[in-house]
């Protein structure tokens, strides 16, 4: 499972504490990763360094799903219809996944359900 939240287009009112005991890698830039971490309280998530968007789109594309904001990650994810949710920006919603296996979600239960979802596929 890849995730990714960039400090932009958030839903501040998501925690994704709950991915604590699962396997899951970040990917992105260090910071968000550390603010990503901080703000979740998930020390040993394992950062998945890419060096350019080639070897970004091959984590995202070799996971079982992703799960991430509205940035280049997730429309890496869209292109390549891999399994993905969508945390979608109250304040400005400018993303619509499409096709199979696409989710979104603006509520943590939500959000909840979709991971449980694809991760019991």
């Amino acid at each position: 499972i890849v995730v990714n939240r960039t400090l932009r287009s958030r839903n501040e009112s998501i925690n994704y504490r709950f991915l604590k005991g699962h396997k899951v890698a970040f990917v992105g830039h260090l910071d968000e990763y550390e603010a990503f971490i901080a703000e979740n309280e998930l020390p040993d998530l394992l950062y998945c360094g890419t060096r350019n968007i080639l070897q970004l789109a091959i984590a995202i594309r070799s996971c079982k799903f992703f799960i991430g904001n509205q940035s280049l990650c997730f429309a890496l994810a869209e292109a390549m219809k891999v399994p993905r949710i969508l945390e979608t920006c109250s304040y400005l919603p400018n993303v619509i996944p499409s096709g199979e296996k696409a989710y979104d979600f603006y509520f943590q239960s939500t959000l909840e359900y979709y991971f449980n979802f694809l991760n019991d596929e």
